[in-house]
């Protein structure tokens, strides 16, 4: 499976990456939003 994703479509691309690592085989981000190790793709958006 390759995975593109855009905008916010980036944070459900790392988050798919850690529940499936092996059944995808790339991972293609388009000014995309990116994780850290650990964090949840809504973190992104939460306030501080």
């Amino acid at each position: 499976v390759i995975l593109v994703g855009h905008s916010c479509g980036g944070a459900c691309i790392a988050y798919a990456l850690e529940l499936y690592p092996k059944k995808i085989s790339k991972a293609v981000f388009l000014s995309a939003t990116m994780l850290s190790n650990g964090q949840r793709p809504f973190d992104v958006f939460a306030e501080e």
